[in-house]
C-alpha cells in the first residue's frame, strides 16, 4: 500500500478552499428565484393563452349578434 502523498493533504496553514458563507447565500438568493420564475412561466403562458381564447371567443359573439 502506498502512502499519500502529503501534498495533497490539507493543513492548517492551507486549508481547503470554500465559498464564503456570502457567496453561497448570494448565490441562493439569486437561483431560487430563477428556478421558480422557470417554473411558472408555463403557467403564466398557459393563462396568457386562456385569456386570449376567452376574449377571441367574447370578440366572436359579440361579432356574431350584430
Amino acid at each position: 500500500m502506498t502512502r499519500p502523498n502529503p501534498r495533497h493533504e490539507p493543513h492548517a496553514d492551507h486549508p481547503t478552499r470554500t465559498a464564503p458563507p456570502v457567496v453561497v447565500s448570494l448565490g441562493l438568493a439569486l437561483a431560487v428565484p430563477a428556478v421558480v420564475l422557470v417554473a411558472l412561466l408555463p403557467t403564466a403562458a398557459t393563462a396568457a393563452a386562456g385569456a386570449a381564447f376567452t376574449a377571441g371567443t367574447a370578440l366572436g359573439f359579440a361579432a356574431a349578434r350584430r
